[in-house]
């Protein structure tokens, strides 16, 4: 277990002015003393029960589903995986932390979700299942990122052994804010790592409904084939597996502090194509089955009762919402955060938040993503009110009435439409400005060798 010592000049300064920064804010009474985030990496939202996935994947983030707050509409800031984790801990667009692809460090000058928790006193823990999200450590007091030498990656029941280790060797006096990765649902990269019981359990449902479910993802998910992929029975039955670590790890957060007191958060960096639009694996694109993220929020049902919220919501909305409801008071203005509490639809569902859209952006290319088939330059999207453009880096663009066309298979990009100008607009605008407001003075796009060892080995180079 690795130790983060927070001591260099440059964090000690960003301390000073948050502390400033918070002191200046009146603190709000907490609706819990504790969260716990966890997240999945790759998951498509789809591909869970509580949001209309028939197969049996994830009993138990159901169960949290039935009991909490499900966000139906939330969007990832990107379709590659550190750079999404590192929106989700500071409420900023890659282009502003400037973490834009895996392995790079997160600038410690920068504040996120540890910093904030730590400076109101809480305990702070983070243990990642893969070593290049290790860069995203800063602000954490114990952060865990370590892998047996012969593997790449640590499977979720490694990962949540660790943390409940922590959870009960921790100071049970105190507050604590816990961050867990679980790497395991990927299309291609686990495929060598299959959880047996659940594999054979995901097998028998497609002999036992293999044309229904088929019909299911043809009809639901603008699936394109005309038979059902073993990548989708493997996929799932991963699924499977980290749906059971999440019940441990609750049974044992449970066990060493109050359910009513400690908030849950479970989402995904970004989702995986699995033969949507005829796309394996993920961070090429930017359509729903790679951006659309599960979130689901459980704490004490009498304080946030159950709901299934239409709004659209962001990654970038998360970091706000756990502040609001740890009670840690926040400016948005002067930390110039992107995001926004969703509190208020925790009280009301419907209430207006004031968020006009989502962006989300693709990884930048390397040479050898060029390689193989990738298009140079940026793609940019953007999705408001139940439609979406895609800015590609070249003509033709892309734009969906996600309403009447929610798998993105008509392009209306010619037809003339108000709501494509007005959204490609707010594109072009938004991200000019994301461009233009980096956040890390000194950002490096240097990696570490043992981590780009690791990156060849899991097929991202």
């Amino acid at each position: 277990m690795t130790i983060q010592t927070r001591s260099s000049n440059a964090l000690a300064i960003a301390v000073v002015s948050l502390l400033a920064v918070l002191s200046a804010c009146r603190p709000a009474p907490p609706a819990y003393d504790n969260v716990v985030l966890v997240t999945i990496d790759t998951l498509r939202a789809d591909h869970l029960g509580a949001y209309g996935y028939p197969r049996p994947t994830s009993p138990y983030l159901d169960q949290l589903g039935r009991e909490g707050v499900v966000f139906w509409h939330a969007v990832a800031a990107s379709s590659h995986t550190a750079p999404s984790h590192a929106t989700i801990l500071t409420a900023l667009y890659p282009e502003q932390h400037r973490v834009l692809v895996n392995g790079q460090a997160l600038d410690p000058q920068i504040p996120a979700l540890a910093d904030i928790a730590a400076n109101a006193g809480i305990q702070t823990a983070g243990f990642v299942s893969v070593r290049f999200l290790a860069g995203l450590q800063s602000g954490f007091d114990t952060f865990d990122a370590e892998v047996e030498d012969a593997e790449v990656f640590r499977t979720a029941d490694g990962t949540v052994d660790r943390a409940i280790e922590w959870l009960r060797q921790r100071d049970s006096g105190r507050r604590f804010a816990l961050w867990v990765h679980v790497y395991d649902p990927h299309q291609h990269v686990v495929t060598t790592r299959m959880p047996e019981p659940e594999y054979r359990l995901m097998l028998e449902d497609s002999a036992q409904r293999g044309k229904e479910l088929l019909y299911f993802l043809q009809q639901e998910q603008g699936y394109p084939r005309d038979e059902l992929s073993g990548a989708i029975d493997r996929y799932d039955a991963q699924v499977a597996f980290v749906d059971r670590q999440v019940r441990r790890l609750f049974e044992a957060v449970g066990e060493t502090a109050p359910d009513s007191r400690t908030l849950r958060v479970i989402t995904a960096d970004h989702g995986e194509g699995l033969g949507s639009h005829r796309l394996e694996g993920h961070g090429k694109h930017l359509y729903q089955e790679q951006v659309r993220a599960p979130l689901i929020l459980h704490g004490d049902t009498e304080r946030l009762r159950h709901a299934v919220v239409t709004s659209l919501v962001r990654h970038v909305d998360i970091l706000p919402t756990v502040a609001e409801l740890l009670g840690i008071p926040l400016s948005r203005s002067e930390l110039r955060l992107e995001g926004v509490s969703l509190v208020p639809l925790l009280e009301n569902p419907s209430a207006d938040l004031g968020i006009d859209a989502a962006l989300s952006q693709r990884r930048p290319p390397d040479e050898r993503r060029l390689g193989i088939g990738w298009d140079p330059g940026k793609k940019l999207s953007a999705q408001a009110a139940g439609h979406k453009f895609i800015l590609n880096p070249a003509p033709p663009h892309e734009f969906y009435d996600l309403q009447r066309d929610p798998n993105e298979l008509r392009n209306l990009i010619h037809a003339p439409d108000p709501r494509k100008d007005r959204l490609e607009a707010w594109l072009v605008e938004k991200y000019d400005a994301l461009s233009r407001d980096h956040r890390s003075e000194d950002f490096s796009d240097e990696i570490d060798p043992q981590v780009l060892e690791d990156l060849k080995a899991l097929g991202y180079f």
